[in-house]
């Protein structure tokens, strides 16, 4: 994600002025908003916009405020941010999180993608940076916006387009961890013949595949999260997995922390703990010594 952001995004924003930045945000911001009104002609809009009159009005100041070489240059800059955007949302194709069908459908309806989140209603721009190394996916991280839209002011959109990149990495890799579990224990499970995978329903995308190939995979109604059993989740073809696999795997899975080592510098603690207390706590000679 850092390299994707020093190699494409840097340079890009160092096409225009620093003094233009806040105008390529707001030239983007009413480009979406031109996109919104298209799909619920009566949304509110940022800043109380009410319609492409005012879109348009707003355009024109904004173009007569910065003059017209200026003003190519940031319509420039957007639609090469907007090309990255795409190409972000095919990295969630190709690993499977979004289906074909879905990525053609916000790219259709949201053209002139930037995050409208509202000011006052959303959590720091910097989270988006620290992700839990997680291996497990259970959203796309792709929310669903309400048609009502609001008038309130955004919160730092371009900064937040630019983070998505993180987000994206972040799923992506996260989403392959867990695939390649439940890979590794299927294989397992095929040369031991002891029971190591269970899906959740619904599975009718596996009961197709059930059909074509004629491989069986044990389905359970419901999840099972014991001492025994826990679920791991990820997304193939744009559908949401629920596996069942053995406990220890998928508190692994989903216990990893920032520093890799961490959820073993733990297990290792769990494994010496008679050994410390043999040495230190029950040896009287312990403290005088030391």
């Amino acid at each position: 994600a850092e390299d994707i952001l020093r190699r494409k995004q840097m340079p890009l924003l160092r096409s225009i002025p620093n003094r233009d930045l806040g105008r390529l945000q707001e030239y983007m911001a009413l480009r979406r908003s031109e996109d919104l009104l298209a799909l619920h002609p009566g949304t509110r809009l940022p800043g109380g916009l009410t319609g492409y009159a005012e879109i348009t009005r707003a355009m024109d100041t904004l173009r007569s405020r910065i003059g017209q070489v200026r003003f190519e240059a940031i319509a420039k800059a957007a639609d090469d941010l907007w090309q990255m955007n795409d190409e972000n949302l095919q990295l969630l194709v190709n690993e499977g999180i979004l289906s074909t069908e879905a990525h053609l459908a916000l790219k259709t309806s949201h053209p002139h993608y930037i995050p409208f989140q509202r000011l006052d209603f959303v959590d720091q721009v910097h989270r988006s940076f620290i992700s839990r190394a997680e291996a497990s996916v259970s959203a796309t991280g792709i929310k669903k916006m309400r048609p009502e839209g609001s008038v309130r002011a955004l919160d730092r959109p371009l900064e937040r387009l630019l983070s998505e990149v993180y987000k994206t990495q972040s799923l992506v890799f996260k989403n392959r961890a867990a695939k390649g579990i439940v890979n590794s224990l299927q294989t397992i499970e095929r040369e031991t013949g002891e029971e190591m995978v269970r899906f959740i329903e619904p599975k009718r995308e596996m009961r197709l595949a059930e059909r074509v190939t004629g491989e069986a995979h044990p389905t359970l109604a419901r999840a099972e999260r014991s001492r025994v059993w826990d679920t791991i989740s990820y997304f193939e073809d744009g559908v949401r997995h629920l596996v069942d696999i053995p406990a220890p795997f998928a508190q692994v899975a989903k216990g990893l922390e920032a520093e890799p080592l961490g959820i073993l510098n733990q297990l290792a603690l769990l494994l010496n703990a008679p050994l410390r207390h043999g040495a230190i706590t029950y040896n009287p000679f312990f403290i005088p010594k030391n």
